[in-house]
């Protein structure tokens, strides 16, 4: 029984005149008026909650939605982790980065989804610490694959908000072997073409006409016996290492390139800031860029 109701009954438990009686039945109507009031009170609190609610689960369906659907539609292959939950989510092209079964769709247990991935991976102990570091911190982070296939994949590990609360992880992964064969590639054909450059003595440089910069190749540099970082001269710091008695004429040769937008090929004497001389042949012709 409610406390106040109880000490009024004790209050007036044998009421003996018509005073008393009325004096009990308005404490009683006070006593009911109240707690009718606090009833109200509850009973809006409850429906602004309720309204509360409702917005934060439409608000969530709608996030989700979203989620989904950017989800389902990304190129990078994508696997999504939930807090306290052991089923894993991935799209379609995890699936095929993977070489998932066919049979599952967008759903894996994690101990299955972890056992196949470390399978093909060349160093799965690594992985497997660095997936169970993963479940203890906030950290996002980033890093490279090699799988046994020769494959190598790029991966980002982000963890998910949800309100401020940590829900989870969701990582990206790119296949990047092509990208990383390509850069092989052009780094050879870089390397090799340095080499030829070098048994036959030649060089080159470019001259930006928008900042007066000269560039000089890597190649021309190792025949000029000069550093890698002096590769930037001004237009001005070029000349300069050029006798004086022949400066005019190599300066005159191209500005006469500039202005008919022609062809030159002109020999002059090279003085390196080192003191190292050298003779040198220089050819060159106009070009716009696009």
């Amino acid at each position: 029984m409610n406390i106040m109701l109880q000490s009024l009954l004790e209050k007036y438990s044998l009421p003996k005149n018509i005073i008393e009686q009325d004096a009990f039945i308005n404490e009683v109507h006070a006593y009911i008026e109240e707690v009718s009031k606090q009833n109200a009170l509850l009973q809006n609190y409850i429906d602004l909650t309720t309204v509360e609610l409702v917005q934060r689960y439409e608000n969530l369906e709608l996030s989700n939605h979203l989620f989904e659907a950017t989800f389902n539609a990304a190129r990078d292959a994508m696997l999504v982790t939930e807090m306290g939950s052991d089923t894993f989510r991935f799209n379609d092209e995890f699936k095929r980065l993977w070489h998932l079964s066919d049979e599952l769709n967008g759903e894996i247990d994690r101990q299955t989804c972890v056992r196949h991935i470390l399978d093909q991976v060349l160093d799965p102990e690594t992985l497997e610490a660095t997936i169970l570091n993963d479940m203890k911190t906030f950290h996002n982070r980033s890093d490279v694959l090699q799988l046994k296939d020769g494959r190598l994949f790029e991966y980002e590990s982000r963890t998910r908000f949800y309100q401020g609360e940590k829900i989870g992880r969701l990582y990206c992964i790119n296949d990047i072997t092509q990208l990383v064969n390509d850069k092989r590639v052009l780094e050879k054909s870089q390397n090799d073409l340095i080499q030829a450059h070098k048994l036959s003595r030649m060089g080159s440089w470019s001259l930006d006409l928008s900042t007066r910069k000269i560039v000089l190749s890597k190649s021309l540099l190792l025949l000029l016996d000069l550093p890698d970082g002096e590769q930037y001269w001004s237009l001005e710091q070029y000349l300069s290492c050029i006798p004086e008695h022949e400066r005019e004429r190599v300066f005159n040769s191209i500005a006469n390139l500039l202005s008919y937008k022609s062809v030159f090929q002109i020999e002059h004497r090279f003085i390196t800031p080192q003191g190292k001389e050298f003779y040198i042949n220089v050819q060159g012709g106009y070009e716009k860029n696009s």
